[in-house]
Order: structure tokens, then sequence, then C-alpha cells
């Protein structure tokens, strides 16, 4: 169980920090029309909205797992 926890942590983690370094080149291929600083502003407001979005997210599917079950829930539909 504690092994699970720690691999899931890890890939969010990383996730972000391959983000997070790669933000540069993100912000010129998302955003290349303007400035190169106010892309990388724009990039990292992005990355911003997702730790904010996470708990709304929580919320909706905590609420769906509760009604139908987490497995459910998090599985997909075949």
């Amino acid at each position: 169980m504690i092994a699970a926890s720690f691999i899931g942590n890890f890939v969010e983690w990383f996730d972000y920090a391959v983000y997070g370094y790669l933000a540069v080149t993100i912000a010129a291929v998302f955003f290349p029309e303007s400035d190169p600083q106010t892309g990388l502003l724009l990039t990292f407001a992005l990355f911003a909205i997702s730790f904010l979005v996470r708990p709304l997210g929580g919320f909706v599917w905590g609420h769906i797992g509760d009604r139908v079950g987490r497995r459910t829930a998090l599985s997909c539909p075949s």
C-alpha cells in the first residue's frame, strides 16, 4: 500500500517537474505569436490553474465514486 502511494505521488510530481522544466518550450509552441515573456507567463498561469482545478475534480469524482462506487467511477466504460 505504501509503495503504491509512493509511485502515484512520484508520477504526479514528476509530471509537474517536467512541465516546469519544459515551460519555455511549451510557451514557444503554444503561444508563438506573443512576446516570449508573455508566453511564459501564460504557460505558468495554466500551470497554476491545474493546481486550482484539482480539488474541484476531487469533489466531482469523489461524489460520483461515493454514489456508484470508486471502481465504476474510475474505470472506462466498455
